[in-house]
């Protein structure tokens, strides 16, 4: 079969067929799913005449994959287009990823060498030698996998191989403080106001830390906090949507209100910003909010000044995502029902939404009640508003 543009063998109970590529090398094996080569062969040149062979062998997986998740290239662009949910964030991190850990290891190699063996050995590296967890890995793949499928688009490769994912190990479940821990922490002597409040807001409204420091004085409403936006530590700026990509109003207790009015009385942009200017300001900068990382510190100091120790906070999970877990677990208890739950958490599915994210901030009177008897807090425990 010198002169035919295909070599044809037999694996198993099929016949397969490497195509030849115009640098004279051949593709990737592709399975005919025929039993005889009489058949295999006819299968052959109906693919040759169809145009699904690839036109280039020579492109390395380096070079194609270029800022390939990069926001403004193609693959965002149509992941967009499509309705499909991305942002700036995912795109830088899994840019990051690629030329971090991807490339390194397949970077040099033709795209028509990217088999299955090949795959399935680097998500083995990946997993056992490099210690990635099976999530991290299956992203892994998927990233892959969106990149061959954009090569096959281009007729770059015959056809994109089938990896088996790894089996999810079983997450750490996440730690959350007691009824009797939280009025604790709350009560102590924080070491900075915006950080004390920033973490009876959370408690109380299981709102995400992004949300909360990208709220805007114009957000608060008294009674209530509209949560539209989000704050992205990693690009420092204000992300389009929240990360459910929907708005929702939130009731909020009178010690996260007089808070919040507090850090508003004393905001030192007000003059700059106006209405725009963020409600956990930054006390250098009227662009951006105050630095997550600054704030959650206090937070942990906060629990160790009650006897919950760095160590044994880590050892528990504790973050201060935590505090979303503890509204959702305080008002379920409480028999708040679980579509109201989800409706102030912002995890609603797209058939709960028509309904729940209408509700009004009156039909939330149940859940008031409950934030307002679990957050009542010593004037006296205060902290000061440190400019930090």
């Amino acid at each position: 079969m010198a002169d035919k543009p295909f070599s044809i063998f037999k694996r198993g109970k099929y016949y397969y067929v490497q195509f030849k590529m115009p640098d004279g090398t051949f593709g990737t094996a592709k399975s005919s799913r025929q039993t005889t080569i009489g058949r295999a062969e006819k299968w052959a040149v109906e693919y040759l005449q169809a145009g699904h062979v690839a036109q280039k062998g020579s492109t390395t997986f380096e070079s194609f994959t270029k800022n390939f998740f990069s926001w403004d290239e193609e693959w965002a662009k149509n992941k967009r287009l499509a309705g499909k949910r991305t942002s700036e964030r995912d795109c830088l991190e899994k840019n990051s990823f690629l030329e971090a850990h991807i490339v390194p290891h397949l970077g040099s190699m033709r795209l028509q060498q990217l088999d299955k063996k090949t795959i399935m050995d680097f998500r083995n590296k990946l997993f056992y030698d490099l210690g990635f967890s099976g999530s991290t890995v299956n992203k892994a793949l998927g990233m892959i996998r969106s990149i061959l499928e954009a090569a096959e688009d281009r007729r770059l490769i015959q056809f994109v191989p089938k990896i088996e994912r790894v089996a999810q190990r079983a997450e750490k479940e996440k730690g959350i403080l007691t009824i009797e821990e939280a009025r604790k922490v709350l009560t102590a002597q924080w070491e900075d106001r915006r950080a004390h409040i920033l973490s009876l807001a959370a408690a109380s409204t299981g709102m995400r830390l992004g949300e909360l420091l990208g709220l805007r004085i114009k957000n608060f409403h008294g009674a209530y906090i509209e949560i539209a936006q989000s704050w992205n530590e990693h690009l420092n700026r204000l992300n389009d949507s929240t990360k459910t990509g929907r708005a929702r109003n939130v009731v909020i207790p009178g010690a996260v209100r007089e808070g919040l009015q507090e850090l508003v009385d004393v905001n030192p942009w007000i003059a700059a910003r106006g209405e725009e200017a963020f409600i956990f300001f930054s006390p250098d900068h009227a662009w951006r909010p105050a630095h997550g990382d600054y704030l959650v510190r206090c937070f942990y100091r906060a629990m160790e000044q009650v006897g919950i120790s760095e160590e044994a906070r880590q050892a528990r999970n504790i973050t201060f995502h935590s505090w979303r877990y503890f509204l959702n677990s305080l008002l379920i208890n409480s028999k708040i029902p679980l579509q109201k739950v989800q409706s102030i958490t912002g995890h609603l599915t797209d058939e709960m939404s028509q309904h729940y994210y209408a509700l009004s901030i009156g039909e939330m009177e149940d859940v008031r009640q409950i934030q307002e008897g679990i957050f009542s807090i010593d004037k006296k425990s205060e902290g000061d508003i440190k400019i930090n």
